[in-house]
């Protein structure tokens, strides 16, 4: 007997919250807010097929872009903490390709251990699931505290023009200078007007 057919809204709730929750608690939400029972394995075979993830995995494993989407962070930031070694992951194969993949609870551990490192401001309610108390507080903090990005240097501005003038993009430099997509483009626009006015 085939199974109960997948409406539009449930699928769209499994594209907008994959990542975010883990497999349990989308099974549990899918119950709660539509009334579908299914089992955990059924639902990593749906999220496979749906394309929402290149791999049968369960949520607790979690991609660059899907600890970003978390947060509400550009995925070059997170990856540039992983190549610092500030996030440890772990390289899986998938037919080709290869994963960088953190568990998800080490990365909420991470998130609590390295409150100084972001801002919830930009982290939606309920993203990283149920609030737990840490995560409140430092919503609390952060009303009214301002992050200072880390300043560029001389050497690296110049670099990025040099990089820029030979045809790459914003987006190509800032992953060359483990730097974000509008940090770089900001930073830059900035630098060159400033050394067009010295010109003058």
């Amino acid at each position: 007997m085939p199974g109960k057919r997948w409406k539009e809204a449930e699928e769209e709730y499994l594209h907008e919250n994959w990542g975010k929750q883990s497999l349990q608690e989308l099974n549990k939400n899918l119950r709660k807010l539509f009334g579908r029972k299914i089992e955990d394995d059924s639902l990593k075979d749906k999220l496979f097929k749906l394309g929402i993830c290149s791999f049968k995995s369960t949520g607790d494993w979690l991609t660059p872009g899907q600890m970003a989407a978390m947060i509400g962070y550009e995925r070059s930031t997170i990856k540039a903490w992983v190549k610092k070694g500030q996030i440890k992951v772990k390289r899986k194969k998938y037919y080709k390709r290869t994963e960088l993949l953190v568990q998800r609870s080490d990365f909420i551990k991470w998130l609590e251990n390295n409150q100084d490192k972001w801002d919830s401001k930009s982290t939606e309610l309920y993203a990283l699931g149920e609030e737990p108390a840490w995560l409140k507080e430092k919503r609390e903090k952060d009303k009214t505290r301002k992050y200072k990005p880390k300043q560029w240097t001389i050497e690296e501005e110049e670099r990025g023009l040099m990089l820029f003038n030979k045809g790459m993009t914003y987006k190509e430099i800032s992953k060359v200078l483990n730097k974000t997509y509008y940090s770089t483009k900001n930073t830059l626009l900035r630098y060159k007007e400033k050394k067009m006015k010295k010109a003058v």
